[in-house]
């Protein structure tokens, strides 16, 4: 007889397969072996109850294991899409400090470098060769009549490209050449010169202007002053490097704050009702969004939970000698205090100097460390941050409160759909202590700008209005572009329009005005075209004059001849003016 299970052949009567050990069918119900007549039609029955019942036996076993494939595959991915379902649909129910982390991680912050580099590529001017034409219509505080202005004439050829550039200049009055120009730079020289004046230009090398500076004043020519400028090219690779360094020091030492905060200092709300979000882009708080369905992540610091923080943080902080060394850059290069200027000036700090430096401030950080201002078993809270949330989880506000002081950064659409990213700083509670600065970025449709608030009401504004589609012949879009500056009681103003000039193919039209105190400085119209004729453009270096390596008293003697032609011009253009 042949067991049901395995197939495997056992003796007759036997309770038990001898293979598998499985329970074997008695009686009638047994499988037999059939004997020699049986019925044709049956015929191979014997294999059917032995050798097939085993193929079946493996068929059953393969269809199992498949099954319990495919079950496994099932579950897996019906676990995948609940877990995603959960985390879209029921954040606000998972642990608070997670779901603090998951937003900081998913509202990525603008990188520095980004920024920078954004920054750069908008100022990089395509190659162009234009000639521009200037008709100055009014001049503030000169009493020059307009019929007067319209005698002046200027022009201006332009030949640009990144390895050389060429300008030249000229003003005239009624078609009389008064004074001309020429200025010329590739990438070793500079170079500066007036043919209507004299005959010959001036040039220097650009590693060599300390010594025109000290052959100008009289100094020796061999004395390098500490006082020397760093190439555009060092300036901006040294940027591209620090903004990379400090956008991976923001990432690095965030993480380091975020793993330091207790999971209690945590907690996440959905108020019903409304949230509105604040803006001083006008220098008063005013209400610019309203959010209906949100939530609410606040964060509570002690003061212990403050020192274990920055305990952390300098620890870490002193071994990272690379970030320090950037601080070493811009805060001890050339014995300089401002940062910007240690930028820009070519000073070298040796091997030796920038080690003490380094040692100095790795010093000052592990006595900071041992002697942190704040309790380590303080329970005062000091410091609390209110973070809202749109319902798609994105970041819309950021409010840091201390005892004294208040930040908030903010990034949203406002009603008028402007995108806007606004970072402000005031005394005591927003929007009820003084404003001390204010960050307002916007864009949109209707334009784009940044607008800096400053204390005492002080404000710098830069913005642009789109007019059209396209850029022109210099390279702007088409449009209203505007800088301010408000200082105390002054105020000052630049706008320039650009548009295309219907009646003349190939040309455009920029209208300049200055203002002071609302008041109209300069207003100008710029006409620029294609430039065709660059003979004016032909800077002669072989026949200029090395402000570097000339000799003092040579060149006194040129400057006296072209203030001669100057004072002989002026005169000129004084006798000329008054027939008129």
């Amino acid at each position: 007889m042949y067991c049901a299970k395995c197939g495997n052949q056992s003796a007759e009567g036997a309770k038990f397969c001898k293979s598998c050990g499985a329970a074997m069918p008695q009686g009638e119900a047994g499988v037999t072996q059939s004997s020699g007549n049986a019925p044709q039609g049956v015929e191979g029955a014997p294999q059917t109850a032995g050798g097939s019942a085993r193929g079946m036996g493996e068929a059953s076993s393969a269809s199992k294991k498949g099954s319990k494939k495919l079950i496994t595959i099932v579950s897996v991915v019906a676990a995948v899409l609940l877990a995603v379902i959960l985390m879209i649909g029921n954040l606000w129910a998972i642990s608070p400090k997670t779901f603090y982390g998951y937003l900081e991680s998913h509202n990525k912050p603008i990188g520095l470098n980004d920024s920078y580099k954004q920054v750069m590529k908008a100022s990089d001017l395509k190659p162009f060769s234009k000639n521009i034409g200037i008709s100055v219509s009014e001049i503030g505080g000169l009493d020059i009549t307009n019929a007067m202005l319209k005698d002046f004439e200027i022009q201006a050829q332009v030949d640009y490209s990144s390895g050389k550039s060429t300008l030249y200049a000229s003003g005239k009055y009624l078609n009389n050449l008064l004074a001309d120009v020429i200025l010329y730079q590739d990438k070793s020289i500079i170079g500066i010169g007036s043919p209507a004046l004299y005959d010959r230009s001036f040039t220097v090398n650009k590693k060599e202007i300390y010594k025109a500076i000290n052959n100008l004043n009289g100094y020796d020519l061999d004395y390098e002053p500490d006082f020397k400028l760093k190439t555009i090219e060092e300036i901006t690779g040294k940027l591209d490097r620090d903004t990379k360094l400090a956008d991976k020091a923001i990432s690095k030492y965030s993480k380091i704050v975020y793993k330091n905060i207790p999971s209690e200092r945590i907690s996440i709300t959905k108020p019903d009702d409304p949230a509105s979000v604040y803006t001083w882009q006008s220098g008063k708080a005013r209400s610019a969004l309203k959010l209906d369905k949100y939530k609410r992540v606040e964060i509570k610091l002690a003061e212990k939970d403050i020192y274990a923080i920055f305990d952390k943080v300098i620890e870490v902080l002193r071994d990272d000698d690379e970030l320090l060394n950037m601080v070493i850059d811009y805060s001890f290069s050339g014995n300089s205090s401002s940062p910007v200027m240690n930028l820009m000036r070519s000073y070298e700090i040796d091997k030796d100097e920038r080690a003490e430096l380094l040692k100095e401030l790795k010093s000052e950080l592990d006595n900071t460390r041992e002697n942190l201002i704040f309790d380590d078993e303080g329970e005062k809270t000091l410091i609390t941050m209110a973070i809202i949330t749109d319902n798609k989880n994105h970041i819309v506000s950021r409010e840091i409160t201390t005892e004294d002081s208040v930040i908030t950064m903010m990034d949203y659409v406002a009603d008028d759909k402007m995108e806007v990213t606004e970072i402000n700083m005031s005394e005591g509670r927003f929007g009820t202590g003084d404003q001390l600065a204010n960050l307002y970025v916007y864009k949109g449709e209707k334009g784009k700008g940044v607008k800096f608030l400053t204390q005492y009401d002080g404000t710098i504004e830069l913005s642009y209005k789109p007019g059209g589609k396209g850029k022109n012949s210099l390279g702007l879009e088409y449009g209203d572009y505007s800088a301010s500056v408000l200082a105390g009681y002054e105020s000052y103003a630049l706008k320039l329009s650009t548009d295309k000039e219907d009646s003349v193919k190939g040309t455009d039209v920029l209208d300049l005005t200055i203002q002071q105190n609302g008041n109209d400085l300069i207003e100008c119209e710029l006409s620029v075209s294609e430039l065709k004729n660059k003979s004016k453009l032909k800077f002669n270096k072989d026949r200029s004059i090395d402000l570097a390596t000339t000799e003092a008293d040579e060149l006194q003697e040129i400057f006296w001849d072209i203030e001669e032609q100057l004072e002989s011009m002026s005169r000129e253009l004084g006798r000329m003016m008054y027939d008129r």
